[in-house]
């Protein structure tokens, strides 16, 4: 056990020179207010940490009051089982003449340290050596040793009520021994429906139930959504099957007219036309045979051919034309509307690219007014700007499906434009027209050759050349007058279109309709799922805690931690550590927290956490300091020395003393 024997102070706050004799012994230091009773603790937290009780950087503060100056000195022997240790501190301000400047600055602050007079060159040196002699280390779990087994308050109050709570937490629970999972679950069955969880995080109980809740989370959003597009899916109107029926009917009448017009374009002559050239060919012979020896009628018979086969060209070609027409004005529809479609794409982008720029999220709890975290704050501004993202993404990609279409219809209708039917359509006129002269000339040669024409068979030819000419006509006039007709009942179809797309509408909204619902169950489940989960890493927690109090039991004796609290509005446990009291009366653990217990059970409960850490770890005892000594009496104060095993310097205001003065307690 190390004890302090005695200090010395020079310059330290409003104390110019003092030295107390405390010869080991409990006791207090007592005087008037404002006299720098608690400078005295204070000097020694210092001396050993490098920092005033509570853990406070505020060592400038130690300064002498009326001569910030002068070199502060602080130096205490302590007695230990390898004998005296005397160790000085030496806090002075340093100036410095900038160059060019005539007067001093201040520069900052500067200690000396020393260990039995001997200077050391660093403040690491000096408490390694201070490790070595007392055998506690300077940091245990991210909080001061020193100021841990000094100070009474240091750990319940300082770390457990401080952003550093986690170290104290973990710092209990490698006291105690962590409990493995397997334990937990043989503990509670339940917990284990949380082991994929919190495998997946490490056995991290916060991470868990953070992923958890995010997932539980999504559901609810997706969810949300859905309800929406039920309402809008909901909104859609079938058409009455009557006019569905009647629609339908008339469309069918329209497509049976347009194809009986497409057939009778392919050449509703082509039987006369065969069975007069028949006839003419079989005339033709026997006006031959009737003609002197010699003469041919192969060349007439040959042009006739050619005209014939020319006339069916001209009307596969006509076709061809109207073909190609009505593809170009398809084509042209889509475009026009791929076009009008491209525009409303660049016009929700902007928009899009507008809420982008201008996102605004809660910063305020809807349920309890709150300010929200600003981690909640930034995940809902992230989860918002990743929503944006993805419908501005997917709007990007239909408006390059949609320009892709746009080109494909463009390069379409330049390639169907290209080709110049009417020219062709020309072109094979004139060549009948042609063929038509020469067949009359060839025939009128091979009439005129003739030595004894019969005038019968000579009129019935001409009858057939006529009719067959008087066909040629009709044919070109009839494919323009179907081309027309074709295109009203096409027109006609195209208004029918609307009722059609309407039916279609419903029927794929009613289908949408059944998706979401089979999605919402299943996301129903989902969530219900995630919150038997979260639920159950609740369980797993308070099962922990259960198998750490029974570790602490065994490992600080009365002294327990609360390491879990309900958390009512997650419906899970929230991760603290705060020290219940132990009553000084009966020396037990109560179901009190060190906050709601009085002075008197503060202090005796810190000093019973300072005595368990210090067995735990074994660790000499240090003297224990105290603010506090006006809320025991001796009796009690006595009782806390004993019960701690350490020496007690205690700060009760007590006496008109105008300095501070050492009394120990009595036996």
């Amino acid at each position: 056990m190390a004890k302090l024997l005695k200090l010395h102070l020079e310059n330290y706050r409003n104390i110019k020179n003092a030295d107390f004799n405390f010869d080991g012994k409990d006791g207090k230091i007592i005087g008037a207010n404002r006299i720098g009773k608690t400078n005295v603790l204070e000097s020694i937290c210092f001396l050993l940490t490098d920092k005033l009780l509570g853990g406070s950087a505020d060592v400038p503060a130690i300064k002498n009051h009326e001569d910030p100056r002068a070199r502060v000195v602080v130096e205490g022997t302590f007695l230990t089982s390898e004998g005296d240790v005397t160790l000085r501190k030496e806090f002075y301000e340093k100036w410095v003449h900038p160059r060019g400047s005539a007067t001093e600055e201040l520069a900052g602050h500067c200690t000396d340290y020393f260990i039995n007079g001997a200077e050391q060159s660093r403040a690491k040196d000096f408490f390694e050596k201070l490790t070595a002699k007392f055998g506690i280390p300077t940091d245990f779990n991210g909080m001061d040793a020193y100021q841990l087994v000094i100070d009474p308050f240091y750990l319940p109050t300082t770390i457990c009520g401080s952003k550093d709570w986690k170290n104290a937490r973990e710092a209990v629970i490698e006291i105690v021994g962590d409990v493995k999972p397997e334990e937990i679950y043989a503990k509670d069955e339940n917990a284990r429906i949380a082991k994929t969880d919190l495998e997946a995080h490490q056995y991290d109980e916060a991470e868990a139930k953070k992923a958890i809740r995010g997932e539980i989370d999504g559901y609810k959003d997706k969810m949300t959504q859905n309800e929406g597009l039920l309402i809008e899916y909901g909104k859609a109107e079938d058409i009455p099957e009557e006019d569905y029926q009647r629609a339908k009917t008339e469309d069918d009448s329209l497509s049976d007219q347009i194809a009986k017009l497409k057939a009778g374009t392919a050449n509703p002559y082509s039987d006369e036309i065969a069975k007069l050239s028949s006839e003419l060919y079989e005339l033709q012979q026997k006006y031959q045979k009737a003609a002197t020896a010699g003469v041919d009628r192969s060349k007439s018979l040959a042009i006739s051919k050619e005209i014939n086969d020319k006339q069916n060209a001209l009307f596969a070609l006509q076709r061809e034309h109207q073909s190609c027409s009505y593809k170009i004005k398809d084509a042209k529809n889509d475009l026009d509307l791929r076009k009008v479609t491209q525009d409303t794409i660049k016009k929700r982008l902007t928009e899009l690219n507008d809420e982008f720029k201008s996102i605004i999220v809660e910063d305020t709890c809807h349920t309890c007014g709150q300010k929200l975290p600003a981690d909640k704050i930034q995940e809902a501004f992230n989860k918002k700007q990743a929503e944006l993202k993805a419908k501005a993404q997917d709007v990007h990609d239909q408006g390059v499906d949609n320009k892709k279409g746009i080109v494909e219809d463009e390069s379409l209708i330049a390639a169907l434009s290209q080709r110049d039917f009417d020219q062709e359509e020309t072109i094979i006129k004139v060549d009948i027209n042609a063929l038509d002269g020469k067949f009359k000339q060839v025939s009128a040669e091979e009439t005129a050759s003739i030595k004894q024409p019969d005038p019968a068979i000579q009129k019935r030819i001409a009858e057939i050349n006529a009719r067959l000419s008087e066909i040629h006509d009709l044919q070109n006039k009839g494919a323009e007058g179907v081309n027309e007709q074709i295109q009203g009942l096409r027109a006609k179809k195209e208004e029918l279109q609307a009722t059609f797309s309407r039916r279609i509408s419903f029927a794929n909204a009613q289908k949408r309709l059944a998706e979401i619902k089979t999605e919402n169950v299943t996301l129903g489940k989902k969530r219900a799922d995630g919150e038997q989960r979260l639920w159950a890493v609740g369980e797993f927690i308070k099962a922990k805690l259960n198998l750490l109090d029974e570790h602490m039991a065994s490992k600080l004796g009365e002294i327990r931690f609360q390491l879990i609290k309900p958390n009512i509005k997650s419906g899970s446990y929230d991760e603290v550590c705060v020290p219940y009291i132990v009553s000084p009366a009966t020396e037990k653990s109560t179901s009190t927290l060190f906050d709601s217990g009085s002075k008197s059970e503060q202090i005796y409960t810190g000093c019973q956490i300072i005595k368990a850490i210090r067995s735990a770890k074994n660790w000499e005892p240090l003297p224990v300091l105290f603010d506090q000594g006006g809320e025991l009496d001796e009796t009690s104060v006595q009782k806390v020395s004993y019960d701690s095993e350490a020496q007690i310097i205690a700060v009760k205001v007590e006496g008109m003393n105008s300095k501070p003065t050492f009394v120990p307690f009595e036996n």
